[in-house]
């Protein structure tokens, strides 16, 4: 039994993609071990589903520098022998007494001075290095990822390095060097290009230079798609990798009960059409442009399925309330990710929009779009080359301009309004299926690995 090392940089409970992986070679007699990141929602060590995880404990060096700089003790005040002078015998000149008084008196306004001004300096140079040392916040928490995966594999040996990402991929490559062992670097997406809040060109050109590096020491590359795979060759000029698509089991298609019903659990009136959005909800997936789109409707209900924090939650509905639909609009969820397409099914229309907000974006090829398909209905996109290239091949909805609120709203009513047009897409969607399952992409990661494997025996 060959054993194979997998490298994800989160807490491993719903990463679908890396799951899956994991599951089909332990289905075909290899033993997987997992490094994971350890938080308080998880144990350090258990076995998920064949799956050995491994969790490693996030303590950067940064961090535990900062927190016993912080609670280091107070500089102790001087006692009142250090502070005072002794008590003086009686004075037999009242001028050389009322010198001493006053010299006691300087003395503890001295030194009351200086644990003031001492406790205002450490302050200061806390506030100093908080601000410069969290500049690397980012690269510190992945080195210490880095040194604790190397300890823990000092005594571990493994045929196959599997690194999930790019953030993985440096441990990755020294263990399967240090080791002798064989690298699979599996591109979940373009993370030089991905979506991010802060834009560091600097950081942007350091990742650049450590993947064009790492990607031709690989031994197997996997991209999700083929458009990200075409980018890799054009960028770096490396054979075109592999591709694994994010597609569902087929043995999760839906089977609706009446606990999976969302009109059961949402205010929706049975002549509304729901519009079903599901995946994370956050920044640059197009969601405030498909609240706006319900303006150009009449009678459609908008569900949003999935994880959002509290704050990014708020303000769509404040925007749901400025644009006068709130009533037409609810969050849900999240739910089990076996239960997704068994709720999807009971919608009226998938919705997946995402902004160009960045490459790795506009070349997607979001789950969502595979569990509506396994949901068995029509779909609506963002305009974008993956996206639309399956929703034209098998004629399962339309695309939109996410932009556009109202081509949202037109795309939607393309598919609602005609009921002949959409019965066709949402039959449409078995042939899809059998295209588009993790069955098939299962075949495809066993075939990689063997094809790693003759390289080893090379």
């Amino acid at each position: 039994m060959e054993k194979v090392a997998m490298f994800v940089f989160n807490n491993f409970t719903n990463d679908s993609r890396v799951l899956k992986e994991a599951k089909t070679l332990i289905d075909h007699s290899y033993q997987v071990d997992l490094y994971a990141v350890l938080d308080d929602k998880t144990l350090p060590e258990e076995i998920v589903e064949g799956i050995h995880v491994k969790r490693m404990l996030r303590d950067p060096w940064h961090m535990r520098f900062l927190k016993k700089f912080r609670e280091a003790k107070k500089p102790k005040q001087q006692s009142q022998a250090t502070t005072t002078s002794p008590t003086p015998a009686k004075p037999t000149n009242k001028k050389i007494a009322a010198l001493k008084r006053k010299y006691t008196l300087l003395r503890k306004k001295m030194a009351a001075k200086k644990l003031v001004m001492g406790k205002k300096t450490k302050a200061k140079v806390y506030e100093f290095m908080k601000i410069n040392l969290l500049k690397f916040h980012r690269p510190f928490i992945f080195w210490d990822y880095y040194v604790k995966c190397t300890k823990a594999n000092e005594q571990q040996q493994y045929a196959i390095y599997h690194a999930h990402d790019l953030n993985t991929l440096p441990v990755a490559y020294w263990l399967a060097k240090k080791h002798n062992g064989k690298l699979i670097y599996d591109a979940h997406e373009f993370y030089v290009e991905r979506n991010t809040k802060i834009k560091s060109r600097t950081w942007k050109f350091i990742l650049t230079r450590i993947e064009s590096y790492l990607i031709r020491k690989c031994h197997a590359v996997i991209s999700v798609n083929e458009s990200l795979a075409e980018e890799y060759t054009r960028r770096y000029g490396v054979k075109k990798p592999y591709v694994i698509m994010n597609a569902p089991s087929q043995n999760m298609a839906s089977s609706t009960n009446g606990e999976e019903e969302l009109r059961s659990h949402l205010p929706i009136s049975p002549s509304q059409k729901v519009l079903l959005y599901c995946g994370s909800i956050t920044f640059n997936r197009g969601l405030e442009k498909l609240i706006e789109s319900l303006v150009y409707t009449k009678n459609y209900y908008l569900v949003m399925m999935g994880y959002g924090t509290e704050e990014y939650k708020n303000s769509l509905l404040e925007i749901a309330e400025e644009q006068g639909v709130k009533d037409r609009f609810s969050f849900f969820g999240p739910v089990a990710p076996h239960e997704v397409t068994s709720y999807a099914a009971t919608a009226d229309l998938g919705v997946a929009p995402i902004e160009n907000a960045c490459l790795s974006y506009y070349y997607c090829s979001p789950n969502k779009v595979f569990e509506y398909i396994n949901a068995k209905i029509p779909v609506i996109t963002s305009n974008f080359p993956e996206m639309e290239r399956v929703v034209q091949e098998y004629e399962i909805g339309c695309t939109f301009n996410p932009e556009d609120a109202q081509d949202i709203a037109k795309a939607a009513e393309t598919v609602l309004e005609n009921e002949a047009l959409r019965t066709k897409m949402a039959h449409n969607t078995a042939a899809a299926s059998k295209a588009y399952n993790w069955e098939n992409e299962a075949d495809k990661l066993i075939k990689i690995y063997q094809d790693v494997r003759d390289q080893h025996e090379h």
